[in-house]
């Protein structure tokens, strides 16, 4: 069962910028949606009180156009995870989940991997698992921890 402060307002942002760089050393004009970030140059930030259906808006504008990455917390997770039912997932959707240890409890990348999405456990190494899910052409999530 999960903590039922998950759903609060959470004013901690977060610092994205390793991952932010070893996306764009990859793909240097890389669109990168971030929830809650600390940094907001070159990104698209989203705050905090837009948190619920924040992988949902992305996946729905992904559908036809390749929006870029989205790189949110495992809160966005927990509150939209049905979203990864979806029928219309493609290569445009690209997703990186940090872990707060909420999604290994509840085995995120088993959920995710058995709705048809490419998906990994990472640590640290963010050159190596950005590498990975740039050149995967399927729908990928990366799960940090």
């Amino acid at each position: 069962m999960v903590d039922s402060c998950w759903c609060e307002d959470d004013e901690t942002s977060f610092d994205y910028r390793k991952w932010i760089d070893a996306i764009r050393q990859k793909e240097g004009n890389a669109k990168i949606r971030c929830y809650n970030a600390i940094q907001s140059d070159g990104i698209i930030n989203i705050p905090s009180k837009d948190k619920y259906g924040v992988i949902s808006k992305y996946i729905g504008m992904s559908v036809a156009v390749n929006v870029g990455y989205l790189l949110c917390t495992s809160e966005c997770f927990l509150i939209d995870a049905n979203v990864f039912r979806t029928r219309y997932a493609n290569g445009n959707m690209k997703i990186i989940l940090f872990d707060d240890g909420n999604l290994e409890k509840i085995d995120a990348k088993s959920w995710i991997a058995g709705n048809g999405w490419w998906c990994e456990v990472v640590s640290k190494d963010e050159t190596t698992a950005v590498n990975w899910l740039i050149e995967d052409k399927t729908q990928g999530v990366l799960i940090v921890r």
